[in-house]
């Protein structure tokens, strides 16, 4: 059936579920040679997935879960450098009041990630455990959603970020909402945050504040170095301890995997006589 000008409407409906192959080509007329028949048009034959239809997905009730699939409300906290992994679960409400897990994929993810008082504000792309490359997983991850957080290449610095989850019904093109349907955030309809710590602690990047600048200065500058110091009174110095990206660290009371850093400071005189005995271990921390 033509709809306007060179343009043709085809309609049909699936039975099966599963990679269908759809050919599109020229039907020759009667009145042309074969050697003017036309072959197909650009792209075909094309591989759509029809899939199971379990049920209109509910981006409000969709939700971020573990592996066993229970919700999780926050975000647990990560490392500069480590890399993370987000699992997302589908859901539809076939009632009212009765919202269930999706079983089939097909819907549409999108997740963008924005640094708090930052620079970064980027698009991370989302992974349909229905696809074929998941087919050896457990069946009860159809229907989830992941995306994975590259700690080398983007979460290198500490400090506290906003992730934007949407989601929407998916259509026959790959990534793209169906008609009708727009992107619209999961549970708990807000942004998640996300706090990366910073690494462990990294001499090399940690410095003393009175004595010199910064690591990061090429070459380090020296502030006083301890000009004006005089024998016999109470001095001291702070260490800004760091990480290997150079991110500050923070003193978390709340968390028992945290520790302060214990640091060994050995003062020696002229000639190598021990100056002082009082900075043998010094523990720093920096507030939380």
């Amino acid at each position: 059936m033509e709809d306007g000008p060179g343009v043709y409407i085809g309609s049909f409906m699936p039975q099966v579920v599963g990679i269908h192959n759809i050919l599109i080509s020229l039907k020759p007329r009667l009145i042309d040679s074969p050697r003017e028949a036309q072959g197909a048009i650009e792209g075909s034959p094309f591989s759509p997935n029809f899939r199971a239809e379990d049920g209109l997905i509910r981006p409000e009730s969709s939700r971020v879960v573990n592996s066993y699939g229970s919700e999780l409300t926050t975000f647990p906290r990560a490392t500069a450098g480590e890399d993370l992994e987000v699992l997302m679960q589908a859901y539809t409400c076939p009632l009212p009041l009765l919202c269930i897990a999706k079983r089939t994929g097909g819907d549409v993810f999108r997740v963008r990630i924005s640094e708090t008082g930052g620079d970064l504000n980027q698009t991370f792309e989302v992974f349909d455990h229905s696809k074929p490359q998941y087919y050896s997983w457990p069946t009860y991850l159809a229907g989830r959603y992941s995306f994975r957080l590259d700690g080398m290449g983007d979460f290198q610095r500490a400090g506290t970020y906003q992730v934007d989850i949407r989601a929407c019904k998916g259509s026959l093109v790959e990534g793209q909402c169906d008609e009708g349907h727009v992107p619209t955030r999961i549970k708990p309809s807000r942004p998640f945050q996300l706090v990366v710590r910073p690494a462990q602690t990294d001499a090399s990047r940690s410095f003393a504040r009175e004595l010199r600048f910064p690591p990061e200065d090429t070459p380090p500058s020296e502030l006083n170095n301890g000009d004006g110091w005089r024998a016999g009174e109470l001095l001291t110095f702070t260490i800004q301890a760091r990480d290997r990206f150079g991110n500050d660290q923070r003193y978390d009371p709340t968390d028992v995997y945290d520790s302060r850093v214990l640091w060994d400071v050995n003062i020696t005189g002229d000639g190598g006589r021990l100056a002082t005995t009082s900075f043998q271990q010094v523990t720093v921390a920096s507030p939380a």
